[in-house]
């Protein structure tokens, strides 16, 4: 049991990390109503093109098998393709990550 204590030692600092803030986005001469502007803008741009590559409800047989999988999938996928296009849209506009 001793080891487990030490494991999870190790182990916290991570998981603490990665419960912290989300990067924050920087770009010289910006004052914060810009950036959340231009947050706001991006996020939304990435929410519709996630939605349009992954729409809801769609493809999915009532009582299939393998329907949660699928709309697990499409939940996941969607989220990448979210972050990817918010990510280009604030470098595309200058921005870099702190």
């Amino acid at each position: 049991m001793n080891w487990l204590r030490k494991r999870f030692a190790l182990l916290m600092p991570l998981f603490l990390v990665a419960c912290a803030a989300p990067p924050a986005w920087q770009k010289p001469g910006v004052d914060n109503a810009t950036l959340a502007k231009d947050t706001s803008d991006c996020q939304a741009d990435a929410e519709r093109e996630a939605m349009r590559r992954y729409p809801y409800g769609f493809n999915y047989a009532p009582a299939a098998s393998g329907t949660i999988v699928a709309m697990q999938r499409d939940e996941t996928n969607r989220s990448v393709v979210e972050t990817s296009v918010f990510k280009a849209c604030m470098e595309g506009r200058g921005y870099t990550r702190l």
